[in-house]
């Protein structure tokens, strides 16, 4: 029986032979192993799966393996470790079995065969320090161990895929050839067939089939991954926009509740001012005294300011924001209105402004309490000419209101109801302050800051 052909070389003919011809198959086989070990390394940073990490180690240890058997130790001076360097043979082994059991998810599928793959990958672990110590027999066993994972894989393999598995199928051819690669090899070994090129480096090529195949197959794995991360975020996506719109569905209903309510209590508040008013009217047109039928008029004046707020909110769209533009033209009016029998003229600059509710209310009452007092104290034999101004200066409200009358000295009339309300209301301004003057008519001037 022929084992092919013999060729004895000096050491230094041998370290110098053929380097660029014999080795260049395993240069290309280390190469291209050292890129398929990056980009998978690269496919579990992305994925953060174990199975593409316990490939690298199998990758890392069958290329030191390879790089053993091929002799090529000679060339890079670790003959004295090879000992070291054969126990990426269990190191390898223990690798692929972890990687087999992830990739068949055998925990699932076959449990029992879970059990026996893992106990053997703990035995492979305890023989890495027995081949240290003692090589020839340990090697030995575990190199013949390892064989009979081989069919005991593909057994497994097969019916995972028939349970419909169906990536398992490129797994199997992956395993065939490399099984097929490696019993060419033993009948070599053993003289069954002759010792040619092809036989002899027929482990190399299957491994180099098999880790590609495998190669393929995670990239796979990792494209499926992505579009089901796609799949899930756009089903996640429609979901949430489900949930959004259901959810904006029945705030605005919520909504459209809270506006009817509101439009409902506004509404009923400003009946009742109406009907206090309605019953202030009926008894000063019953009051023969001038002076009794001015304190209903004042105190009617005083009301209709306060129920303002609610007819504007009632008419306007909006339920908690009032401009300051048509809201202050509505309290001038009203003083027009009331006054309408004295000859009045009320000049007016009102810029933009925001105003919030109670500011509103406030605010209403002051202008509304300011002007009655202007109308008061005007001579009775002129007209009454007043100037109002409503001035936004950066975050800051300047209301000035100028007449044209007698004036008044604050101190004396600090027990006035109407310049207690004034100071008082005041107070629901943010930073508030207010000021008279006098100088040809009375000159009051009142800042805050604005809502908005």
């Amino acid at each position: 029986m022929s084992y092919g052909e013999f060729k004895i070389f000096t050491q230094q003919a041998f370290l110098s032979h053929n380097i660029f011809g014999d080795h260049l198959l395993y240069l290309f086989y280390f190469g291209t192993l050292f890129f398929i070990l990056i980009f998978t390394l690269f496919l579990f940073i992305t994925l953060k799966d174990s199975i593409y990490i316990y490939y690298v180690g199998y990758i890392f240890f069958t290329a030191v393996y390879v790089l053993a058997y091929s002799g090529l130790t000679y060339h890079i001076d670790l003959v004295p470790w090879i000992k070291e360097l054969n126990i990426s043979v269990p190191l390898f082994s223990i690798f692929f079995i972890l990687f087999s059991t992830k990739f068949l998810d055998t925990r699932f599928y076959l449990p029992r065969i879970d059990k026996v793959l893992n106990g053997v990958s703990i035995l492979l672990m305890l023989t890495i320090p027995l081949i240290i110590l003692d090589y020839d027999p340990w090697f030995n066993i575990v190199t013949k161990g390892t064989t009979l994972l081989t069919p005991l894989l593909i057994y497994a393999s097969i019916y995972v895929f028939i349970k419909g598995h169906t990536e398992v199928k490129y797994y199997i051819i992956a395993l065939v050839t490399y099984m097929v690669s490696m019993l060419t090899l033993s009948l070599m070994t053993q003289g069954f067939i002759a010792n040619s090129d092809i036989n002899h480096y027929a482990f190399v090529y299957g491994s180099y089939f098999e880790i590609v195949f495998f190669s393929f197959v995670l990239a796979n794995r990792f494209h499926k991954i992505q579009n089901e991360i796609i799949t899930i975020k756009a089903k996640n996506e429609q979901l949430l926009e489900a949930k959004v719109k259901a959810r904006t569905t029945k705030i605005r209903s919520l909504l459209k509740e809270k506006e009817l309510l509101l439009r409902e209590v506004y509404h009923r508040v400003k009946n009742n001012f109406q009907m206090v008013i309605g019953l202030l009217w009926i008894e000063a047109s019953r009051k023969k005294n001038d002076e009794h039928e001015q304190a209903l008029l004042e105190m009617i004046n005083r009301i209709k300011s306060m129920s303002l707020v609610h007819q504007y909110l009632l008419d306007s769209n909006t339920y908690s924001e009032i401009r300051s533009e048509e809201y202050l033209l509505k309290i001038i009016e009203g003083t027009e209105q009331i006054y309408s029998r004295q000859n009045i003229r009320i000049d007016k600059e009102i810029d933009h402004c925001i105003l919030e509710m109670d500011s509103a209310m406030a605010l209403a009452v002051i202008v509304n309490e300011v002007l009655t007092n202007a109308v008061k104290h005007h001579h009775q034999q002129e007209s009454c000419h007043i100037y109002f101004s409503f001035k936004k200066q950066n975050s800051d409200i300047i209301v000035t209101i100028k007449d044209n009358g007698l004036g008044f000295l604050p101190n004396e009339q600090s027990d006035g109801f109407g310049l207690k309300m004034v100071k008082q209301f005041a107070k629901k301004l943010k930073s508030s302050h207010i000021e008279f003057s006098f100088d040809r008519g009375t000159t009051f001037v009142l800042s805050f800051k604005c809502f908005l």
